[in-house]
C-alpha cells in the first residue's frame, strides 16, 4: 500500500488536531478552582499514550521546567477506590503512595480532584523511552544490557510485593527507561491492588502477559503471575517479541508444546526463561529464587559502557 505526500500529510495534520482537541477538552473540564491551580502549576504539551486506565499527557512544571506527565482518569472509569488523607480517590493514587519510597516506581508528584476525574502528576525524565519502543527501535537487547534493566525490574516487583502490592500489568509498555542512567521505571498502577487473598485475585492486566492457569481454571495467583509475567518480558527483551503472540497460544502452545526458542544467548539466562514461564504454577520459580539466579547475580558493566546512543 502506498501513501502519497498529500496523503500523509494530512495524517499528520489530523493526528495533531486530534491532540489538540483532546488537550483543550482537558482544560474544559477542569473547574473554575481547580484550572487555576494547574493551569499556574502545569502546562501541559501533548498526549503521549492512551489506554484502559486513562489518557496521558506530557506536562512541565511552570516554576522550574521540570518534565511531568499528566494522567487523566475519567470517574466513570474507576471501579477500585480507596482513601488518602481521608479523601476518596482512585486506587492507583492509594498505590502509588504507598510505593513513593520504593525504587524503580515512578514518583506521584501531586493530584486533583476534578469534577469528572482525576489527574495524577508524576515524574518524567527528560530523555526517556519505554521497553517496547526501545526494542521496536533497536531490536533484541544484547544479553549484557538485558541484565542489566531485568535486574532492577525484578527489585522493583519484589519490593512492592514485600508491601503486599501487586502490580498485575508488568508488561514492556509499562517500563520506561531513563537513557541518561539506564533507571527502570515502572509506570501505570491502574491495575495495582492489595493483595489479601492471592488464589482470588481478578486478572486485569494485558492477556498476553496473563498465566496458563488463568485461562485454563480462572486462577490468579499474584506472586506466581508476576513471576510469570517477568518471564515474558525478559524473553521479549532478547527476542524483540513476546513468547506467545495470541490468547489461544499462551493456552495451546505452552501447555502442550515447547517454549519458542531463544537466540544465541547463554544456558543461564534460557534457564531463567524456561522457569519462570514453568506452566505448573507451583513448580514455576519462586521470587527468592529468580533473585538468586546464577545468570541475575552475574556482574554487568555500567550503563555507559552498555548503551551508545545512536
Amino acid at each position: 500500500m502506498v501513501i502519497s505526500t498529500a496523503s500523509l500529510s494530512d495524517i499528520v495534520q489530523k493526528a495533531k488536531k486530534l491532540t489538540s482537541d483532546r488537550i483543550k477538552l482537558l482544560h474544559y473540564r477542569l473547574g473554575d478552582n481547580e484550572i487555576k491551580i494547574f493551569k499556574h502549576d502545569y502546562k501541559i504539551e501533548k498526549e503521549i499514550g492512551k489506554g484502559g486506565f486513562g489518557t496521558v499527557y506530557s506536562a512541565s512544571r511552570l516554576r522550574d521546567k521540570l518534565p511531568v506527565a499528566v494522567k487523566f482518569i475519567e470517574r466513570n472509569r474507576i471501579f477500585d477506590w480507596g482513601q488518602v488523607n481521608e479523601k476518596q480517590v482512585p486506587m492507583e493514587i492509594v498505590m502509588l503512595v504507598k510505593t513513593c519510597n520504593v525504587q524503580g516506581v515512578v514518583k506521584m508528584l501531586q493530584w486533583f480532584s476534578i469534577p469528572d476525574g482525576f489527574l495524577i502528576i508524576m515524574e518524567r525524565p527528560t530523555c526517556s523511552i519505554d521497553l517496547y519502543s526501545l526494542l521496536s527501535k533497536h531490536g533484541p537487547l544484547s544479553e549484557m544490557m538485558t541484565l542489566f534493566l531485568f535486574k532492577q525490574i525484578v527489585n522493583t516487583a519484589a519490593k512492592c510485593l514485600e508491601l503486599n502490592i501487586l502490580h498485575r500489568d508488568i508488561k514492556d509498555e509499562n517500563i520506561v527507561i531513563d537513557l541518561d542512567t539506564g533507571k527502570t521505571i515502572l509506570v501505570d498502577f491502574g491495575a495495582a491492588t492489595v493483595i489479601e487473598d492471592s488464589k482470588t485475585l481478578k486478572f486485569q492486566g494485558t492477556r498476553l502477559y496473563c498465566p496458563p492457569e488463568w485461562y485454563t481454571h480462572s486462577i490468579y495467583l499474584g506472586p506466581e503471575a508476576t513471576i510469570w509475567s517477568l518471564g515474558v518480558v525478559l524473553y521479549s527483551m532478547l527476542n524483540q517479541q513476546l513468547p506467545f503472540l495470541t490468547e489461544r497460544d499462551v493456552y495451546t502452545n505452552h501447555l502442550f508444546g515447547p517454549l519458542p526458542k531463544l537466540g544465541n544467548y547463554s544456558k543461564d539466562v534460557e534457564d531463567l526463561v524456561n522457569k519462570c514461564l514453568h506452566q505448573d504454577p507451583e513448580q514455576r520459580m519462586k521470587l527468592t529464587e529468580l533473585i538468586r539466579h546464577e545468570w541475575i547475580q552475574r556482574e554487568h558493566l555500567t550503563w555507559d559502557k552498555i548503551y551508545v546512543p545512536n
